[in-house]
Order: C-alpha cells, then sequence, then structure tokens
C-alpha cells in the first residue's frame, strides 16, 4: 500500500487522494477509511461515527501524521519529480485520464489535491483525448491559482507549528510556473482511469 498513486471518487464528496498506507472500504460496518501504517495496528475510521468521508478521512490523516508515517513530512515540493509522464509545470498538479461508462473516448482531466490531503482533491475537465492539447495550457493555468489557494491554506495551517517557519520558507521556493505543455503526449498508451505520476 505504500503507492500514492491513487484517487477515490465519492458521489456528493469529490475526488479524494490517497496516500500511503489509507484505503477506503465499504464493509459490514459501513463505509470509510482503513490507516495501514507498516508495523501497526490497523486503525477504522468510520462515515457514520465521524460525520461523513471528509471528516473520517481528515481524522484517518491526522493518525497517520501522528505516528509519523513517511507522509508526515512536508508535502510542499519545489520542483516537479523527473518521472512525471505529463509535465504540467506546475507541483501537485496531474493529468488523469478517465473512462467513462458507455463512452469509447476518454476524458482528460487535470486533478489538484491538497498539499495536506486533509481534504477532496480538485478536478478540472480538460476534454477528450482527441482535443485537449489546445486547451491544456489554458486549464493547467486555472489549476496552478487553485493549487496556489491549497498551499496558502496549508501553510497557514503549518505556521503556528514548531515547524511552520521552515515549511513557510521551503513553500516560497515553490512557486509555480507553468512550463512548455508538450505538443503531443500519446494518451493513448496511458491506462485509462489512471493518473499519472506525482510531481
Amino acid at each position: 500500500m505504500r503507492s500514492a498513486h491513487r484517487s477515490v471518487e465519492i458521489d456528493g464528496y469529490g475526488t479524494f487522494e490517497l496516500p500511503a498506507y489509507l484505503v477506503r472500504i465499504d464493509t459490514g460496518r459501513g463505509p470509510g477509511w482503513q490507516a495501514r501504517p507498516p508495523g501497526k495496528k490497523t486503525r477504522w475510521f468510520a462515515d457514520g461515527v465521524l460525520g461523513d468521508p471528509i471528516a473520517s478521512f481528515s481524522a484517518a490523516q491526522a493518525f497517520l501524521r501522528k505516528i509519523g508515517t513517511p507522509e508526515s513530512v512536508s508535502p510542499l515540493r519545489s520542483r516537479e519529480f523527473a518521472s512525471k509522464q505529463i509535465p504540467t509545470g506546475v507541483v501537485g498538479v496531474y493529468v488523469q485520464f478517465k473512462q467513462r461508462k458507455g463512452r469509447r473516448v476518454r476524458e482528460v482531466q487535470l486533478l489538484i489535491p491538497r498539499p495536506s490531503k486533509d481534504g477532496p482533491a480538485r478536478v478540472l475537465y480538460v476534454g477528450t483525448e482527441l482535443n485537449y492539447e489546445a486547451r491544456l495550457g489554458a486549464k493547467v493555468a486555472e489549476a496552478a491559482a487553485i493549487r496556489e489557494r491549497f498551499e496558502q491554506e496549508w501553510r497557514r495551517k503549518a505556521g503556528g507549528k514548531s515547524n511552520g517557519r521552515n515549511a513557510r520558507r521551503q513553500s516560497l521556493r515553490n512557486s509555480c510556473h507553468c512550463a512548455r505543455i508538450p505538443a503531443s503526449h500519446g494518451a493513448a498508451r496511458h491506462r485509462a482511469g489512471s493518473w499519472q505520476d506525482r510531481a
């Protein structure tokens, strides 16, 4: 469960980016999130007990941060990962291809997770895999503004913590500038319904 390249869409609540050690389960006790930290007991966070999927997700994330999993490090990065298959030029903005039931052509979306992963991500519709390239640049600019708001929220929350000064200093180096979008990305080679490598 170490991969962070997963997301879950919940009707009425949006898309949640799943970090390592957290899974979405619907059992006889009802839906919720299960934290599975390595070397430790699992912990269950039920929607019905905590109020809704957002509240239970936040509680699960707080638990993982408290016990000190690798996900508890600062979520702000200064540059995209080199392994990102479709660079957007913006840290924290990812291209994903989604196959809708009954449709042959996949949708292309931009996924904008919150840095702290304590709430639902934003998803922007770009187009289909046949026409998205002409629209991608404008949508990336829109996504960059959303990501910046998310980072500002994270900095405000982190400001009162002991490491808040270092977090803010790192975030200042994290300004997003849209890079040139490649003319062609070979969309057909990407898996349906998956979103691309982190950056």
